[in-house]
């Protein structure tokens, strides 16, 4: 019996190490420098949420969550609160859930970004903290980043790279293209992160 309890203490850090070993590259897929164009600076969020949204991600593989489920198997909203805001969300058609998450006061934003962030295994960047270059700026207006929830961070001849809220906002990215000349890079924020990093950069509406 002994022999046994040790065999099954010896396993249990085994698993444990390799899930430690798998989270930190989990990490480095989901906050990686865009090539050529910045190095991102992840959102301070406290660390438990980040937590356990890594580890919801991860058991995952290579099968991509939708963000209620993430939200859900992470425990940051239980299954009786999901329910609910799919059907607030059905009474909304085009509304994303994101949104009618916070609206309920179910989850709060710095967790849907991250849930976001590691969804799509893009940069997570808070633009209030993040060197904005001047030359990025001038490639979109105040008003197409209000209307899309968006800033420009950083720019290079061929990319663009641009904080978002919603970065499957397919719209918004042809829209960044066509102006910016350029491919972009999405990056997820907060909205009152990019709203901020607007007010910032562009000065308040005239």
């Amino acid at each position: 019996e002994v022999r046994q309890a040790m065999q099954q203490v010896s396993q249990a850090v085994r698993e444990r190490d390799e899930i430690a070993a798998e989270l930190r590259r989990l990490r480095e897929r989901v906050a990686p420098p865009a090539r050529g164009v910045f190095r991102a600076r992840p959102a301070g969020i406290a660390t438990p949420h980040v937590q356990e949204i890594l580890v919801s991600s991860l058991l995952q593989g290579e099968h991509r969550q939708r963000l209620g489920m993430l939200l859900k198997n992470s425990g940051l909203i239980g299954e009786d609160q999901l329910r609910h805001a799919l059907e607030e969300q059905a009474k909304a058609p085009g509304q994303l859930l994101g949104s009618v998450l916070m609206h309920l006061n179910y989850a709060t934003e710095d967790a849907i970004a991250q849930a976001i962030a590691c969804q799509l295994e893009i940069p997570l960047v808070q633009p209030r903290k993040t060197s904005i270059e001047p030359a990025a700026v001038r490639l979109l207006d105040r008003d197409v980043c209000l209307w899309h929830v968006c800033v420009p961070l950083r720019a290079t001849e061929e990319q663009l790279a641009v904080a978002m809220a919603n970065p499957l906002d397919e719209a918004a990215l042809c829209k960044i293209r066509t102006l910016s000349r350029r491919k972009v890079a999405p990056c997820v924020a907060t909205p009152s992160g990019i709203l901020a990093a607007i007010e910032s950069n562009y000065g308040g509406a005239e």
